[in-house]
């Protein structure tokens, strides 16, 4: 067979000028390095949001519980804690839609508040020493408080959102 088609095209110069196996196996290529580099580091909006990390700055002074910011993206929030007061503190965080002034004291009759709704606490911390509280928060209110006796009560509770 002498390699010609009908209406005189010869069969090998259309393979020159039509190198469709040769387009194929380079979008093949070019597809499988778009997936090979989405699956070892690409990122979307969508990953970026599901490990969402905050650090907070924590001051537990003697009358009061002071952030470095009041908010903070759901996800995995580091409470940073130092105890900066004269006496051991502590940190308990409540998901509420209470106001931080609002929570009811526990029926132990103790001088704590009631802790339904925690979803982490640091325990005791001593005089001048630091601890980090690493949680995962969804949106919403959350409420800090100092849960040693009597503590609430003088002033030792603070908001925080997460959005």
């Amino acid at each position: 067979m002498s390699g010609r088609l009908p209406f005189g095209h010869d069969m090998a110069e259309i393979g020159r000028r039509h190198d469709t196996g040769g387009i194929a196996l380079k979008i093949l290529a070019f597809i499988a390095i778009a997936l090979l580099a989405a699956a070892c580091g690409g990122s979307s909006a969508a990953s970026n949001a599901a490990t969402s990390t905050t650090t907070v700055a924590v001051s537990l002074i003697d009358n009061g519980i002071k952030l470095d910011v009041p908010s903070g993206k759901a996800g995995t929030v580091t409470f940073s804690l130092k105890n900066a007061g004269s006496v051991v503190h502590s940190m308990v965080v409540i998901k509420t839609n209470l106001d931080d002034a609002k929570i009811p004291a526990s029926s132990a009759g103790d001088g704590r508040v009631d802790e339904r709704g925690s979803v982490g606490s640091t325990g005791q911390i001593p005089v001048g020493d630091s601890k980090d509280l690493t949680l995962n928060l969804a949106a919403g209110k959350y409420v800090l408080v100092c849960d040693e006796p009597a503590h609430y009560i003088i002033g030792m509770h603070t908001g925080f959102i997460v959005q």
